[in-house]
Parts: C-alpha cells; sequence; structure tokens
C-alpha cells in the first residue's frame, strides 16, 4: 500500500487561506486541522471584526454634523482619526486637534506630538504600541456648543469600547472635564479606577511643554507612574 504523505502543520498555526495541503493543489485536508489551531480562526476572527468596527467609527467621524465639521469640509482639512495598536493596553486622550493634525490627519503631529514621543520613548514605549486620539477631531476654530461635543463624545467612547485598554491617559483640563461627562464620575484625584477595572489618569498635556519648558520634566515623570 502507498503511503500518503501529508503536510506538517506550522508550529505557528494552520495557514487559513489556503485551499490545498499539498503543492499539487488538492483539496485541504481538514483532518489536519486540531484544537490547539483553533485559536488562530478566533484570532483572526477578532481582528476582522476591529477593523469592521474601526470603519464604522470612521463612518462617523467623516459624518458628523458639526459646525467644526463643515469649516473642516470649506478648508479641505482631515478629520483626526484614531491611530495605533488596535489591542493597545495603553490609550491616549487629546482634547482638541491641532491645525498640524488637521492637514495631515493624524493626532498628535505637531510639536505636541514631538514630546509625546520623547516621553513615550523614555519609558520603552512607541505610537505602534498604543492607541493615540481626540475627542475633537476636527480643528476648534470657532465656538463648540454642548451638543456638538456630545457628537464628539460619543465617537471617543466607541473608541474605548473598540480598544478596551488597560489604561486611558487624558491630556489636559478638557479632556479631564470631558471624560468626567462621558463617564459620569467625580474626580477626587489625578489617579483612579473605573468601574470595568481600566485605569484613568490624567497628565499635562504636551502641548504645553512647548509655551513652558518647566513642565517637560513634571510629564516626564508622570509617565513613569503608567
Amino acid at each position: 500500500m502507498k503511503r500518503e504523505n501529508k503536510k506538517k502543520l506550522p508550529r505557528s498555526g494552520l495557514k487559513l487561506y489556503g485551499h490545498s495541503s499539498t503543492q499539487s493543489g488538492k483539496r485541504f485536508n481538514k483532518t489536519l486541522v486540531k484544537m490547539k489551531y483553533y485559536d488562530t480562526w478566533d484570532n483572526k476572527y477578532k481582528k476582522i471584526n476591529r477593523e469592521i468596527e474601526f470603519k464604522n467609527i470612521i463612518n462617523k467621524v467623516l459624518n458628523i454634523d458639526t459646525e467644526l465639521a463643515k469649516v473642516r469640509k470649506q478648508n479641505n482639512w482631515r478629520p483626526t482619526i484614531g491611530i495605533g495598536n488596535y489591542q493597545a493596553n495603553i490609550m491616549f486622550i487629546g482634547d482638541l486637534a491641532s491645525q498640524y493634525d488637521v492637514i495631515s490627519g493624524i493626532p498628535f503631529c505637531g510639536e505636541g506630538g514631538k514630546i509625546l514621543d520623547e516621553c513615550l520613548k523614555s519609558i520603552d514605549l512607541h505610537r505602534k504600541r498604543v492607541y493615540l486620539t481626540n475627542i475633537i477631531k476636527d480643528y476648534l476654530k470657532k465656538d463648540i456648543t454642548l451638543k456638538e461635543i456630545n457628537l464628539y463624545l460619543d465617537i471617543i467612547k466607541d473608541e474605548i469600547d473598540l480598544i478596551n485598554p488597560k489604561i486611558i491617559v487624558g491630556f489636559g483640563n478638557l479632556t479631564k472635564a470631558w471624560l468626567k461627562r462621558l463617564f459620569k464620575i467625580e474626580i477626587a484625584e489625578d489617579r483612579f479606577t473605573l468601574v470595568d477595572g481600566k485605569k484613568l489618569i490624567f497628565m499635562q498635556s504636551p502641548v504645553s511643554v512647548v509655551y513652558k519648558d518647566k513642565f517637560k520634566q513634571i510629564l516626564l515623570n508622570d509617565f513613569k507612574k503608567i
């Protein structure tokens, strides 16, 4: 009897999108699937779900009905969409998109962004390992109403639910006030834990260092507490 040659499973898990287990193109042999490889399917499913949810968030940002969004469209600016790792343990939230952010569509890309990168490097982190976003996705060129703030807060809530970080870092007093409103909490200290176990930390905004260099060491010390 001719011995049947079976392709060995890769250690990292099954190759999900190959339709054959041999180079000759034979039909994929389902008997090769073992319980220890099911997590590969599960992880891929979760990743696809996150991508779909993130696209929904992008659509909300693009279609938000605020005066700031109208100004953005008139000037051909871009809304600042959150960037970084969808599975990050740490999420950084700024208050407003800067004039540099709305040109690139990337949060924290101005002088404040350089300070942020320096602070991340001081604790061996990089933008690729965290998630960065702003509450107000557009440049605040005019006054904003409470109704409009709530529309932006709905989006940031979706981002928090999607990323599900262990630590949320809020920059600046506006972020502090708006997150208090979002989570309906009273803040007695700079650091506390939410009901679902997330740690919420408030810090000086990196932009403040651009105007007052003395805040830099304070910010670097705060980062060490993350």
